[in-house]
């Protein structure tokens, strides 16, 4: 396991994101830099981002609940019938 120490890196960064941001002048800059953009406004759209994908998500699940209980009543509908027909044997 010798991936652990990057994650674990990662993770502090996480963690404390003001101290691994320290040097920068309160700005994150990596890949995506855009130039002025404060870190106060970055955390803002990320947390508005979060928020979003979580009410995506309650929204799937709830999708997938109704599925569900369709699935289960097409097949109550199929196996009445198969049962009528057993009874008729």
């Amino acid at each position: 396991m010798g991936n652990a120490e990057p994650v674990q890196g990662r993770s502090r960064q996480i963690q404390n994101p003001a101290r691994s941001s320290a040097g920068t002048g309160g700005r994150l800059c990596g890949s995506d830099c855009n130039g002025d953009e404060k870190l106060g406004a970055r955390l803002d759209q990320l947390y508005r981002s979060k928020l979003e994908t979580e009410q995506r998500i309650v929204q799937v699940v709830e999708q997938f609940g109704k599925l569900d209980s369709i699935r289960k009543e097409i097949n109550g509908l199929f196996t009445k019938p198969s049962g009528t027909v057993d009874g008729l044997r």
